[in-house]
């Protein structure tokens, strides 16, 4: 039998009634030191939530750093971060929402670009109203949406268009400019979020702080920063096995334990010297559970993504275009061949200076992408199916861009004019499904693989103008010309020949035909 002695903090207890309920066996015994009766009492409004979404690229390069500074700042208000999505798909955000629990009160921080009622992601755009819908089911009745409006160095800020929240939820929408206002350097809403991260206690009313935002709606509860938790600023969870044994302290003066001593209840007055026993009732376990020592625990986990990525195999193992796993001891030391110098890593895809090899690696990695499109964007993202730079880099971007009908050219490697010009249409075609694209046609990592996150893009023929028949006209003019002067000339000499008197009627003979010159036709051709 064991005794466990746990210290009570009494502040202000003075011979307050302590009340307990008696219990069968099996029930957990609950005690309120207080002696109020708090049954129907309101309980305390949860706290706020937060999720913190950044997505670099074009027009956005500070996101990726708004977004940790966001986070940062919640933490330290003591507000809980439920996830910290920055340059992800749109998988993620949705599955954070699907899965979220208990959050009636829901802050979300989005800091990227924000086209037409939408967010960027990685993969693409995401609509707010979804956002909205899913956070609505999962049971959000308050919902703050800080949006940073100001991601780059232009002082215009990009518009801020938010549908109609769900029916029951309260919205505010908090941006860092609104409309006719400019973007001004150190006082974004990232910047203010920045400010507070760097305070080492971080407490009071978080719209508060934020007052001079933009705004938009409200919610009735306020967002009551506490403070970073300290590291021992936890409950202890003590396990207790069936007889233990839990020995309170002396309480200072005389105290009531029971229920009005009837039939069914106990009463029983506590001096100020007595301590309070409790029994746990006995209880055998439902399964026993042998420990035997010395007996070797096998832990399997997965590799990450970069991990994996960075392992080289060995040469002359066959080269799939993908290696979703890697078989431990199988390297260049154990099967004891010399690795090649500077050999090209085969790591997760097979991209060599070959063009047949090339169009089945992404053909496989489409296959892959339809099979488990979740593992495909994570690979992706991490860089796993990085060509490498140079020719082979080029003659991918090349293949994928003439697979979508924006390039016509050879592949070749050499990323010319010509090719700049096709990576040019297909950010193109991207804008028309307002799809993120990027400053420069150059081929690179960034294009790499924002083409084969959005590969269902084909780009319109060229259109061939006709050449123009002018040689065919030219010589039917003329010939139409011939034939109008043969023929005034032939009118002209009848006349002349049987009346002399009359040749002046060939006047109007003459202006009508074949010169367009003069007021005939008054100067406009129609």
């Amino acid at each position: 039998m064991r005794t466990a002695a746990l210290a009570l903090m009494l502040a202000g207890l003075c011979a307050a009634p302590l009340t307990a309920q008696e219990s069968t066996a099996g029930d957990l015994v609950t005690i309120d030191l207080t002696g109020e009766d708090v049954t129907g009492q309101e309980p305390i409004a949860p706290e706020w939530k937060a999720i913190v979404v950044g997505q670099p690229g074009p027009g956005a390069k500070m996101s990726f750093a708004d977004a940790f500074h966001a986070g940062q700042a919640i933490e330290k208000g003591g507000l809980p971060l439920i996830d910290m999505i920055r340059d992800m798909p749109r998988t993620r955000l949705t599955d954070t929402l699907a899965a979220l629990e208990d959050a009636p009160r829901l802050l979300l921080f989005y800091s990227g670009r924000i086209p037409s009622g939408s967010v960027s992601m990685q993969d693409g755009t995401m609509p707010l109203d979804t956002i909205l819908r899913s956070a609505s089911v999962a049971g959000t009745e308050e919902m703050i949406l800080m949006l940073e409006n100001c991601t780059d160095q232009t002082p215009v800020p990009a518009q801020v268009i938010v549908p109609e929240p769900p029916e029951g939820m309260a919205l505010l929408v908090m941006a860092s400019a609104g409309p006719g206002e400019r973007c001004e350097p150190g006082e974004r809403l990232s910047d203010a979020l920045r400010a507070m991260s760097e305070e080492e206690d971080l407490t009071g009313d978080l719209l508060a702080r934020l007052d001079g935002m933009f705004t938009v709606g409200s919610v009735p509860s306020p967002v009551i920063m506490t403070g970073a938790p300290e590291e021992n600023d936890t409950q202890e969870l003590v396990e207790l096995l069936p007889e233990d044994v839990i020995l309170l302290p002396a309480l200072d003066g005389d105290f009531s334990l029971g229920g009005g001593g009837d039939d069914n209840g106990f009463e029983e007055t506590i001096g100020e010297d007595e301590v309070i026993e409790i029994v746990l009732p006995a209880r055998v376990p439902d399964l026993a559970q042998d420990i035997v020592e010395n007996t070797p625990v096998v832990t399997f986990a997965a590799l990450p993504t970069a991990q994996i990525a960075a392992l080289p195999l060995a040469a002359g193992l066959p080269e799939p275009s993908i290696l979703v796993g890697l078989i431990e001891g199988i390297t260049d030391a154990s099967l004891e061949v010399d690795p090649e110098p500077e050999a090209e890593s085969t790591a997760l895809a097979s991209f060599t200076n070959d063009n047949a090899a090339i169009v089945a690696s992404l053909a496989t990695l489409r296959e892959l992408r339809k099979n488990d499109p979740g593992m495909y964007a994570s690979l992706l993202a991490s860089g796993a199916f990085d060509p490498p730079a140079g020719d082979v880099l080029a003659k991918v971007i090349q293949t994928e861009l003439r697979r979508m009908n924006c390039y016509l050219g050879g592949i070749d490697g050499d990323y010319g004019p010509r090719s700049r010009r096709g990576s040019t249409s297909y950010y193109g075609e991207l804008e028309k499904k307002e799809i993120a694209s990027l400053d420069s046609p150059d081929a690179s990592v960034d294009l790499f693989r924002l083409i084969l996150g959005n590969d269902d893009v084909r780009c319109p023929d060229p259109v061939v103008a006709k050449p123009r028949s002018s040689t065919t006209r030219s010589n039917t003019a003329r010939n139409t010309s011939s034939r109008s002067t043969n023929t005034t000339r032939t009118t002209r000499s009848a006349p002349a020949a049987q009346a002399p008197s009359r040749a002046p009627t060939s006047s109007p003979s003459r202006s009508s035909g074949g010169n367009f010159s003069g007021g005939s036709f008054g100067g406009v051709f129609r």
